[in-house]
């Protein structure tokens, strides 16, 4: 489908219900407009992003890196809309370029269609 073609209620928004350390936005393929992330901890995290469709273990390369501030927050948008072919995991992590996963402090929203 193009997004041309979708419909009128799109953007959806996948939202975290409680802090989360992780986050599946999109189960399955679909294209991403952007996410929020809010960082509750006292230190910094690197944001990775996973084109899978369930939250990876520790040591997994992500395909995106992004960092988020201590108690701050970080909004990304992708115009056009970014297409991931499984999904759209987020993750916060102490080490940048592999998943060292972080404790339950982060809320994620990911808007997509």
């Amino acid at each position: 489908m193009d997004w041309h073609e979708l419909p009128d209620e799109w953007p959806r928004n996948g939202t975290s219900a409680a802090l989360q350390a992780a986050h599946v936005g999109l189960a399955g393929s679909g294209h991403v407009f952007g996410f929020t992330v809010y960082n509750s901890n006292a230190a910094d995290q690197f944001i990775l992003v996973f084109d899978r469709s369930s939250i990876p273990g520790n040591g997994a390369t992500p395909d995106l890196i992004f960092t988020v501030g201590a108690k701050d927050d970080l909004l990304i948008t992708w115009i056009p809309a970014r297409w991931f072919r499984s999904g759209c995991v987020l993750c916060n992590s102490s080490t940048d370029s592999t998943l060292t996963a972080g404790s339950a402090d982060c809320l994620f929203d990911v808007q997509y269609a």
